[in-house]
Protein backbone atom coordinates (compact mmCIF):
# COMPACT_ATOMS: atom_id res chain seq x y z
CA UNK A 1 0.00 0.00 0.00
CA UNK A 2 1.40 3.58 -0.90
CA UNK A 3 1.87 6.16 1.94
CA UNK A 4 -0.65 8.78 1.76
CA UNK A 5 1.55 12.48 2.66
CA UNK A 6 0.47 15.44 2.89
CA UNK A 7 0.00 16.71 -0.93
CA UNK A 8 -2.75 18.09 -2.92
CA UNK A 9 -5.46 16.60 -4.22
CA UNK A 10 -4.07 16.04 -7.83
CA UNK A 11 -1.37 13.90 -6.45
CA UNK A 12 -3.23 12.49 -4.12
CA UNK A 13 -5.97 11.15 -6.92
CA UNK A 14 -2.39 9.82 -9.19
CA UNK A 15 -1.20 7.84 -6.06
CA UNK A 16 -4.64 6.29 -5.67
CA UNK A 17 -5.12 5.55 -8.87
CA UNK A 18 -1.67 4.15 -9.58
CA UNK A 19 -2.24 2.15 -6.02
CA UNK A 20 -5.77 1.07 -7.77
CA UNK A 21 -4.19 -0.62 -10.59
CA UNK A 22 -1.26 -2.25 -8.55
CA UNK A 23 -3.75 -4.48 -7.23
CA UNK A 24 -6.26 -5.22 -10.43
CA UNK A 25 -2.56 -6.21 -12.21
CA UNK A 26 -2.02 -8.56 -8.74
CA UNK A 27 -4.90 -9.75 -8.31
CA UNK A 28 -5.64 -10.76 -12.15
CA UNK A 29 -2.40 -12.56 -12.36
CA UNK A 30 -2.97 -15.68 -14.32
CA UNK A 31 -1.88 -19.15 -13.84
CA UNK A 32 -0.46 -21.03 -16.35
CA UNK A 33 -0.59 -25.40 -17.11
CA UNK A 34 2.19 -26.38 -18.78
CA UNK A 35 1.14 -30.13 -20.25
CA UNK A 36 3.89 -32.70 -21.91
CA UNK A 37 2.17 -36.27 -22.44
CA UNK A 38 5.90 -38.77 -22.67
CA UNK A 39 6.24 -41.93 -23.60
CA UNK A 40 9.61 -43.81 -23.54
CA UNK A 41 11.95 -40.47 -23.45
CA UNK A 42 14.50 -41.03 -21.51
CA UNK A 43 16.92 -39.49 -23.54
CA UNK A 44 15.33 -36.41 -23.81
CA UNK A 45 12.84 -35.85 -20.89
CA UNK A 46 15.46 -33.98 -18.68
CA UNK A 47 16.38 -31.47 -21.54
CA UNK A 48 12.28 -30.43 -21.49
CA UNK A 49 11.99 -30.11 -17.84
CA UNK A 50 15.13 -28.08 -16.72
CA UNK A 51 14.14 -25.44 -19.89
CA UNK A 52 10.69 -25.08 -18.00
CA UNK A 53 12.73 -24.81 -14.35
CA UNK A 54 13.82 -21.21 -16.28
CA UNK A 55 10.88 -19.56 -16.28
CA UNK A 56 10.07 -16.83 -13.64
CA UNK A 57 7.60 -14.30 -12.32
CA UNK A 58 5.04 -16.74 -13.51
CA UNK A 59 2.44 -18.93 -11.92
CA UNK A 60 2.94 -21.87 -13.25
CA UNK A 61 2.08 -26.04 -12.72
CA UNK A 62 3.76 -28.66 -15.04
CA UNK A 63 1.71 -31.47 -15.84
CA UNK A 64 3.74 -34.72 -16.69
CA UNK A 65 1.97 -37.56 -18.11
CA UNK A 66 4.45 -40.82 -18.42
CA UNK A 67 2.10 -42.41 -21.00
CA UNK A 68 3.33 -46.27 -19.84
CA UNK A 69 6.96 -46.22 -20.73
CA UNK A 70 9.08 -48.66 -20.92
CA UNK A 71 12.11 -47.72 -20.43
CA UNK A 72 13.81 -45.16 -17.95
CA UNK A 73 11.59 -42.15 -18.37
CA UNK A 74 9.55 -42.40 -15.40
CA UNK A 75 12.79 -42.83 -12.86
CA UNK A 76 14.38 -39.27 -14.50
CA UNK A 77 11.29 -38.18 -14.22
CA UNK A 78 11.27 -38.31 -11.08
CA UNK A 79 14.91 -37.30 -10.30
CA UNK A 80 14.29 -34.25 -12.51
CA UNK A 81 10.97 -33.01 -10.41
CA UNK A 82 12.31 -34.23 -7.00
CA UNK A 83 10.92 -31.72 -4.56
CA UNK A 84 9.66 -29.18 -7.14
CA UNK A 85 5.97 -28.35 -6.52
CA UNK A 86 5.12 -26.93 -9.75
CA UNK A 87 5.72 -30.60 -11.41
CA UNK A 88 3.13 -33.16 -11.35
CA UNK A 89 3.88 -36.55 -12.54
CA UNK A 90 1.72 -39.33 -13.37
CA UNK A 91 2.32 -42.64 -14.44
CA UNK A 92 -0.36 -44.26 -16.82
CA UNK A 93 -0.64 -47.68 -18.50
CA UNK A 94 -0.39 -46.59 -22.29
CA UNK A 95 -3.30 -45.19 -24.10
CA UNK A 96 -1.55 -43.21 -26.41
CA UNK A 97 -0.88 -39.51 -26.74
CA UNK A 98 -4.20 -38.09 -27.22
CA UNK A 99 -5.33 -39.89 -23.36
CA UNK A 100 -2.01 -38.27 -21.98
CA UNK A 101 -3.03 -34.98 -23.22
CA UNK A 102 -6.73 -35.17 -21.60
CA UNK A 103 -5.85 -36.90 -18.67
CA UNK A 104 -3.39 -33.82 -18.09
CA UNK A 105 -6.45 -31.02 -18.94
CA UNK A 106 -8.89 -33.07 -16.12
CA UNK A 107 -5.96 -32.45 -13.92
CA UNK A 108 -5.05 -29.28 -14.62
CA UNK A 109 -6.17 -25.68 -12.64
CA UNK A 110 -4.30 -22.77 -14.69
CA UNK A 111 -6.33 -20.27 -16.36
CA UNK A 112 -4.00 -20.86 -19.55
CA UNK A 113 -2.56 -23.90 -20.84
CA UNK A 114 0.35 -24.54 -22.94
CA UNK A 115 0.95 -27.82 -24.40
CA UNK A 116 4.81 -28.99 -24.87
CA UNK A 117 6.04 -32.57 -26.30
CA UNK A 118 8.70 -34.56 -24.78
CA UNK A 119 11.59 -34.23 -27.21
CA UNK A 120 10.91 -30.56 -27.42
CA UNK A 121 12.44 -27.73 -25.36
CA UNK A 122 11.26 -23.92 -24.45
CA UNK A 123 13.92 -21.36 -25.45
CA UNK A 124 16.03 -19.90 -23.37
CA UNK A 125 13.69 -16.54 -23.20
CA UNK A 126 10.50 -18.31 -23.32
CA UNK A 127 9.59 -17.43 -19.22
CA UNK A 128 9.72 -13.38 -20.61
CA UNK A 129 7.75 -14.20 -24.10
CA UNK A 130 5.03 -15.84 -21.79
CA UNK A 131 4.84 -13.38 -19.14
CA UNK A 132 4.35 -11.06 -21.51
CA UNK A 133 1.60 -12.94 -23.86
CA UNK A 134 -0.36 -14.09 -20.36
CA UNK A 135 -1.69 -10.68 -20.06
CA UNK A 136 -3.18 -10.58 -23.38
CA UNK A 137 -6.65 -11.59 -24.02
CA UNK A 138 -7.09 -13.15 -26.69
CA UNK A 139 -8.69 -16.43 -27.00
CA UNK A 140 -5.51 -18.38 -28.85
CA UNK A 141 -1.95 -17.30 -29.07
CA UNK A 142 0.30 -18.77 -31.34
CA UNK A 143 3.91 -18.46 -31.33
CA UNK A 144 6.98 -19.46 -33.69
CA UNK A 145 9.27 -21.80 -33.27
CA UNK A 146 12.74 -22.88 -34.18
CA UNK A 147 12.97 -25.81 -36.07
CA UNK A 148 15.99 -28.47 -35.51
CA UNK A 149 17.22 -30.59 -37.92
CA UNK A 150 20.22 -33.15 -36.67
CA UNK A 151 20.67 -30.89 -33.61
CA UNK A 152 21.56 -27.87 -35.67
CA UNK A 153 18.63 -25.49 -34.79
CA UNK A 154 17.52 -23.54 -38.17
CA UNK A 155 15.65 -20.20 -38.96
CA UNK A 156 12.14 -19.28 -37.48
CA UNK A 157 9.07 -20.71 -38.72
CA UNK A 158 7.19 -18.10 -40.50
CA UNK A 159 3.43 -18.01 -39.78
CA UNK A 160 1.41 -16.25 -42.62
CA UNK A 161 0.30 -12.27 -42.30
CA UNK A 162 -3.03 -12.02 -40.85
CA UNK A 163 -2.51 -8.04 -40.08
CA UNK A 164 -5.81 -6.12 -40.48
CA UNK A 165 -7.41 -9.17 -41.39
CA UNK A 166 -10.91 -9.93 -39.25
CA UNK A 167 -11.05 -13.44 -37.12
CA UNK A 168 -13.23 -15.44 -39.80
CA UNK A 169 -10.21 -14.08 -42.49
CA UNK A 170 -7.67 -15.34 -40.82
CA UNK A 171 -9.23 -18.15 -40.12
CA UNK A 172 -9.68 -18.99 -43.74
CA UNK A 173 -5.91 -18.16 -44.13
CA UNK A 174 -4.68 -20.48 -41.44
CA UNK A 175 -6.71 -23.10 -41.78
CA UNK A 176 -7.71 -23.50 -45.22
CA UNK A 177 -5.26 -21.67 -47.54
CA UNK A 178 -2.07 -22.50 -45.60
CA UNK A 179 -3.08 -24.90 -43.10
CA UNK A 180 -0.21 -23.71 -40.40
CA UNK A 181 -2.31 -25.16 -37.34
CA UNK A 182 -2.07 -28.54 -37.37
CA UNK A 183 -0.26 -28.57 -34.16
CA UNK A 184 -1.55 -28.01 -30.49
CA UNK A 185 1.92 -26.70 -29.15
CA UNK A 186 3.38 -23.61 -29.46
CA UNK A 187 -0.16 -21.85 -28.45
CA UNK A 188 -1.52 -20.23 -25.37
CA UNK A 189 -5.39 -21.81 -24.77
CA UNK A 190 -7.72 -20.41 -22.71
CA UNK A 191 -8.61 -23.43 -20.42
CA UNK A 192 -12.19 -21.88 -19.94
CA UNK A 193 -13.29 -22.21 -23.34
CA UNK A 194 -11.31 -25.78 -23.11
CA UNK A 195 -13.40 -26.97 -20.24
CA UNK A 196 -16.86 -25.03 -20.93
CA UNK A 197 -16.49 -26.33 -24.49
CA UNK A 198 -15.77 -30.05 -23.20
CA UNK A 199 -12.98 -30.22 -25.87
CA UNK A 200 -10.98 -33.00 -25.74
CA UNK A 201 -8.65 -34.50 -27.97
CA UNK A 202 -9.85 -37.71 -29.87
CA UNK A 203 -8.01 -40.78 -28.82
CA UNK A 204 -9.14 -42.88 -31.78
CA UNK A 205 -6.62 -40.44 -34.64
CA UNK A 206 -3.65 -41.21 -35.07
CA UNK A 207 -2.67 -38.66 -37.55
CA UNK A 208 -4.08 -35.36 -36.78
CA UNK A 209 -5.31 -35.04 -33.71
CA UNK A 210 -3.60 -32.07 -33.01
CA UNK A 211 -5.30 -30.38 -35.98
CA UNK A 212 -8.93 -31.57 -35.06
CA UNK A 213 -8.51 -30.40 -31.43
CA UNK A 214 -7.37 -26.64 -32.58
CA UNK A 215 -10.17 -26.77 -35.29
CA UNK A 216 -12.84 -27.41 -32.21
CA UNK A 217 -10.86 -24.73 -29.93
CA UNK A 218 -11.24 -22.44 -32.93
CA UNK A 219 -15.08 -23.07 -33.14
CA UNK A 220 -15.66 -21.72 -29.64
CA UNK A 221 -13.14 -18.46 -30.01
CA UNK A 222 -13.35 -15.16 -31.74
CA UNK A 223 -10.17 -13.69 -31.45
CA UNK A 224 -6.14 -14.89 -32.00
CA UNK A 225 -3.20 -13.44 -32.61
CA UNK A 226 0.23 -14.29 -33.61
CA UNK A 227 3.50 -13.42 -31.46
CA UNK A 228 6.53 -13.70 -34.20
CA UNK A 229 8.97 -14.52 -31.22
CA UNK A 230 10.20 -18.08 -31.07
CA UNK A 231 8.93 -19.61 -27.95
CA UNK A 232 10.51 -23.37 -28.30
CA UNK A 233 12.63 -25.72 -30.21
CA UNK A 234 10.26 -27.86 -32.45
CA UNK A 235 12.83 -31.30 -32.97
CA UNK A 236 11.99 -32.64 -36.47
CA UNK A 237 11.77 -36.52 -35.79
CA UNK A 238 12.06 -38.36 -39.29
CA UNK A 239 10.39 -41.25 -37.52
CA UNK A 240 7.46 -39.49 -36.65
CA UNK A 241 4.05 -40.67 -37.53
CA UNK A 242 2.92 -38.50 -40.00
CA UNK A 243 6.16 -39.61 -41.79
CA UNK A 244 5.38 -43.53 -41.40
CA UNK A 245 1.87 -43.05 -42.24
CA UNK A 246 0.52 -44.44 -44.77
CA UNK A 247 -3.22 -44.78 -46.91
CA UNK A 248 -4.63 -46.30 -43.31
CA UNK A 249 -4.34 -42.51 -41.81
CA UNK A 250 -7.13 -41.50 -44.34
CA UNK A 251 -9.83 -42.29 -42.26
CA UNK A 252 -7.97 -39.39 -39.46
CA UNK A 253 -7.69 -37.46 -42.55
CA UNK A 254 -11.05 -37.07 -43.52
CA UNK A 255 -11.79 -36.27 -39.70
CA UNK A 256 -9.81 -33.13 -39.98
CA UNK A 257 -10.87 -32.42 -43.28
CA UNK A 258 -14.63 -32.16 -41.87
CA UNK A 259 -13.82 -30.34 -38.84
CA UNK A 260 -12.05 -27.18 -41.37
CA UNK A 261 -14.99 -26.59 -43.03
CA UNK A 262 -17.15 -27.24 -39.68
CA UNK A 263 -15.08 -24.70 -37.78
CA UNK A 264 -16.13 -22.22 -41.08
CA UNK A 265 -19.79 -22.97 -41.00
CA UNK A 266 -20.46 -22.60 -37.48
CA UNK A 267 -18.80 -19.80 -37.42
CA UNK A 268 -21.43 -18.61 -40.39
CA UNK A 269 -18.19 -18.07 -43.31
CA UNK A 270 -19.42 -19.02 -46.59
CA UNK A 271 -16.90 -21.88 -48.30
CA UNK A 272 -16.72 -20.73 -51.75
CA UNK A 273 -16.24 -23.19 -54.76
CA UNK A 274 -12.60 -21.89 -55.14
CA UNK A 275 -11.59 -21.64 -51.30
CA UNK A 276 -13.24 -25.80 -51.67
CA UNK A 277 -10.97 -26.99 -54.66
CA UNK A 278 -7.78 -25.26 -52.76
CA UNK A 279 -9.19 -27.58 -49.50
CA UNK A 280 -9.16 -30.36 -51.82
CA UNK A 281 -6.13 -30.32 -53.90
CA UNK A 282 -4.54 -30.06 -50.41
CA UNK A 283 -5.88 -33.13 -49.22
CA UNK A 284 -5.62 -34.88 -53.02
CA UNK A 285 -1.61 -34.26 -51.99
CA UNK A 286 -1.65 -35.80 -48.92
CA UNK A 287 -3.58 -39.37 -51.00
CA UNK A 288 -1.02 -38.92 -53.52
CA UNK A 289 1.90 -38.82 -50.28
CA UNK A 290 0.28 -42.23 -48.83
CA UNK A 291 0.44 -43.23 -52.06
CA UNK A 292 4.05 -43.25 -52.39
CA UNK A 293 4.78 -44.03 -48.79
CA UNK A 294 2.86 -47.10 -48.84
CA UNK A 295 4.70 -47.97 -52.12
CA UNK A 296 7.70 -47.97 -50.53
CA UNK A 297 6.92 -50.21 -47.20
CA UNK A 298 4.91 -52.91 -49.63
CA UNK A 299 4.75 -55.31 -52.32
CA UNK A 300 2.41 -54.39 -55.62
CA UNK A 301 -0.33 -56.70 -53.84
CA UNK A 302 -0.54 -55.45 -50.42
CA UNK A 303 -0.53 -51.67 -52.17
CA UNK A 304 -3.32 -52.83 -54.39
CA UNK A 305 -5.60 -54.53 -51.20
CA UNK A 306 -4.54 -51.17 -48.86
CA UNK A 307 -5.55 -49.10 -52.19
CA UNK A 308 -9.12 -51.18 -52.51
CA UNK A 309 -9.55 -50.85 -48.97
CA UNK A 310 -9.03 -47.30 -48.66
CA UNK A 311 -9.60 -45.13 -51.84
CA UNK A 312 -12.95 -46.89 -51.76
CA UNK A 313 -14.55 -43.61 -49.50
CA UNK A 314 -17.34 -41.56 -49.97
CA UNK A 315 -15.69 -38.71 -49.09
CA UNK A 316 -12.08 -39.04 -50.62
CA UNK A 317 -14.30 -39.66 -53.82
CA UNK A 318 -15.83 -36.34 -53.28
CA UNK A 319 -12.69 -35.13 -52.58
CA UNK A 320 -11.29 -36.24 -56.16
CA UNK A 321 -14.67 -35.13 -58.04
CA UNK A 322 -13.82 -31.67 -56.87
CA UNK A 323 -10.44 -30.71 -57.61
CA UNK A 324 -8.65 -27.87 -59.69
CA UNK A 325 -8.07 -29.21 -62.74
CA UNK A 326 -6.60 -26.97 -64.59
CA UNK A 327 -4.02 -26.32 -61.75
CA UNK A 328 -3.18 -30.06 -61.86
CA UNK A 329 0.72 -31.25 -62.76
CA UNK A 330 0.98 -34.29 -65.25
CA UNK A 331 1.55 -36.49 -62.07
CA UNK A 332 -1.22 -35.47 -60.59
CA UNK A 333 -3.72 -35.80 -63.25
CA UNK A 334 -2.31 -39.15 -64.06
CA UNK A 335 -2.53 -40.88 -60.63
CA UNK A 336 -6.33 -39.30 -60.41
CA UNK A 337 -7.19 -41.08 -63.73
CA UNK A 338 -5.67 -43.70 -62.19
CA UNK A 339 -8.09 -43.53 -59.39
CA UNK A 340 -11.34 -42.31 -60.89
CA UNK A 341 -11.80 -45.35 -63.19
CA UNK A 342 -10.23 -47.55 -60.36
CA UNK A 343 -7.61 -48.79 -62.17
CA UNK A 344 -5.92 -50.01 -58.84
CA UNK A 345 -4.17 -52.87 -59.62
CA UNK A 346 -2.21 -50.69 -62.43
CA UNK A 347 -1.74 -48.10 -60.32
CA UNK A 348 -0.31 -50.19 -57.66
CA UNK A 349 2.21 -51.47 -60.53
CA UNK A 350 3.10 -48.33 -61.41
CA UNK A 351 4.03 -46.64 -57.81
CA UNK A 352 6.59 -49.91 -57.49
CA UNK A 353 8.17 -49.71 -60.79
CA UNK A 354 8.55 -45.95 -61.48
CA UNK A 355 8.02 -44.19 -57.94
Amino acid sequence: CFTRLQCNSSILFLLELIEKLYFDVEEKMMKLSIIIPVYNAENDIGRCVESIKTINEIDYECIIIDDGSTDNTWLKLKKYTENIPQFIIKHITNGGVSNARNIALNLSSGDKILFLDADDYLLSDAGDILKKNMAFNDDLIIFTHKNVVNGQIKENYIYPNILGLSYTEALIKLTIENQCLNNCWGKLFKSEIIKNNKIRFDSQMKIGEDAKFVLEYLQESSSLKICNLPLQAYIINEEGAMRKAGLEALGDEIKTYEARINTLRNLQVEISDELMQVLNLTYYNKIIGYLIQDSHKFGVVKNYENICRYIENKKIKEILNKLPNKSLSFKQKLLLLFIKNRWYLLLAVMLKIFI
